[in-house]
């Protein structure tokens, strides 16, 4: 799990630092990609609070805790028995807390949907940045071409070029349209499933899992945006914790 996550992480930061430079790596098509590149932050930015969250949770409320614990109790041991003892109960801590047991089955497989998310979001990007390079290298091509011919007094554009630049154009546009539909729609599933992953957390005894949920949705960005869709602890998610 812990992998997997870190793997998201880096690759969700390659996605954040690749996009940051578009003014600079795809000049001759930025005019076009503002929306797409203000579409692409928004997605990105909500799947690394996601997997942020995720992370510290691993680390600091599972691991390091279990591992305090763990440490505390081999220093106070008597005898092998006792260490055997409180190493089973340590696995068994971090095996329920990182939700790997039959009980957190559901909630797991939830936290795997999100997982899948934003891989297929970054498969994507990949794509989708393939396509922008290629139209930046054609439209850069047809600047110096038209610079060329300026210099030798020539038409910018010739007569003849005018019918191709105007269906690469709009192959370009009908492209776009596409990829800001596939952007959008991998956007509503995370959403959807990140919902849905909550509502399951804050059913959970576990009181770490439930401040999880709270981590996560601090601002109750998602509760406004699916609270009507699901019934129970979502709603009432402070309350439950709390009591």
């Amino acid at each position: 799990m812990l992998w997997k996550t870190k793997r998201i992480e880096h690759g969700l930061r390659r996605i954040w630092g690749k996009t940051a430079t578009w003014e600079r790596t795809l000049p001759h098509i930025t005019q076009d990609i503002r929306e797409l590149r203000h579409l692409v932050n928004i997605v990105c930015a909500e799947m690394q609070h996601f997997i942020s969250q995720v992370q510290y949770y691993i680390n600091f409320e599972v691991l390091e805790c279990s591992w305090k614990e763990l440490e505390t109790a081999v220093d106070t041991a008597e005898n092998l028995d006792n260490i055997i003892e409180a190493h089973k109960r340590f696995l068994g801590i971090v095996s329920e807390r990182l939700m790997l047991n039959q009980e957190h089955l559901q909630v797991l497989t939830k936290l795997y949907a999100n997982y899948q998310n934003a891989i297929s979001f970054m498969d994507a990007y990949d794509k989708a940045h393939d396509v922008l390079k290629k139209t930046n290298t054609i439209r850069e091509k047809r600047a110096v071409d038209s610079r060329i011919r300026s210099k030798q007094g020539g038409w910018g554009i010739e007569e003849k070029d005018e019918a191709r630049i105007a269906q690469e154009d709009a192959d370009f546009k009908s492209q776009l349209k596409a990829i800001s539909k596939q952007f959008s729609y991998t956007h509503k599933t995370f959403t959807d499933s990140l919902g849905e992953f909550l509502v399951a957390l804050t059913s959970e005894a576990d009181d770490s899992m439930k401040f999880l949920s709270l981590r996560i949705d601090f601002n109750e960005h998602y509760k406004h945006k699916h609270g009507n869709s699901f019934n129970g602890p979502y709603i009432n998610r402070t309350k439950s914790v709390v009591a």
